[in-house]
């Protein structure tokens, strides 16, 4: 949920030139994102992170942006995105009772 509002702030916040490849990785991300989740893998947590945060690196250097508010929202996204992602992925261990 974290990672499409993140995906959405930064697509909303685009031009025109932006979107339609912003749409595209944005897209990739949050698929990478289900499959790490899905796969129990965790580089591809990084992958997807990594995509996310570059749509929103590539608004800012194509659209010529001021860094305000939305840096700080999109920072905040990326890090409970990726706690909650490697949270659940750690929590799959299987531990036995005594």
């Amino acid at each position: 949920m974290t990672a499409a509002g993140l995906a959405v702030l930064t697509l909303a916040r685009g031009s025109d030139d932006v979107f339609p490849v912003g749409l595209r990785v944005a897209i990739v991300g949050l698929l990478a994102l289900v499959a790490a989740l899905v796969l129990a893998q965790a580089w591809l947590v990084a992958a997807s992170l990594l995509l996310l945060g570059g749509v929103y690196a590539v608004h800012l250097a194509v659209d010529d942006a001021p860094l305000d508010l939305a840096v700080v929202l999109v920072a905040a996204g990326v890090l409970v995105t990726a706690e909650l992602a490697y949270w659940s992925l750690e929590e799959r261990d299987d531990i036995r009772g005594e």
